[in-house]
């Protein structure tokens, strides 16, 4: 007992080494360009060492989704928002998402890796767990405002995420071009678009669809 429990520390060291390299080779020359001898060299290990962590590459990848794709970070984070109407519930929900995608505009890589490489196969090991903060937060997010009652919250979701995921996207993308990097309060202002998107579209809708 005492041998396993001594043991274990370099284990899951090891486990997270093996991520380490996963994710940094994935990330650079894609997942079916990387072979389980380069990660095992990136990741000081031999071969026989990963399996003894993960069966096969993929399961590697499918715990990289479910670990450091930034998404989880994202939903736990727009849960916590708080404000008194529909627009500051947004604008705080899109700060909080900021602030949790710090030193994490890399990870985004591993979603395009998901949808190029796998077509997004593994999606629905990872989604499910994430889709519980997200919707608790939409739904407060609806009941904030009658008008927002004209949206879903499954199309409140694709319409506040992509937005976010593209600024975030273009951010992390561009940040190596002088004058392109973009700025934090490019987030609030992303916010206060939406909201004013969001809210007068959905006045819009309501009124046409009243009986004349």
């Amino acid at each position: 007992m005492e041998a396993a429990i001594s043991a274990l520390p370099t284990q899951v060291h090891t486990a997270e080494s093996i991520l380490d390299a996963a994710e940094f080779l994935f990330q650079r020359q894609g997942y079916h360009g990387t072979s389980m001898r380069q990660l095992a060299r990136f990741a000081g290990v031999t071969p026989a060492a990963i399996y003894n962590h993960y069966p096969s590459k993929e399961d590697i990848f499918i715990a990289l989704l479910k670990t450091r794709l930034p998404h989880r970070a994202l939903a736990l984070a727009v849960q916590q928002a708080e404000g008194d109407n529909a627009e500051e519930l947004l604008r705080d929900g899109i700060r909080r998402m900021r602030e949790a995608m710090q030193d994490r505009f890399d990870s985004l890589r591993l979603g395009f890796i998901e949808v190029l490489e796998f077509e997004g196969r593994h999606l629905p090991l990872v989604l499910p767990e994430l889709l519980s903060p997200a919707m608790s937060f939409l739904e407060r997010l609806r009941a904030s405002d009658p008008r927002l009652e004209a949206w879903s919250s499954f199309f409140l979701l694709r319409m506040i995420g992509g937005a976010f995921a593209a600024l975030a996207i273009s951010a992390s993308y561009l940040r190596a071009i002088e004058g392109m990097a973009g700025t934090l309060e490019e987030f609030d202002d992303l916010a206060a678009v939406l909201a004013a998107g969001l809210l007068g579209a959905a006045g819009i809708s309501r009124q046409a669809e009243a009986p004349r």
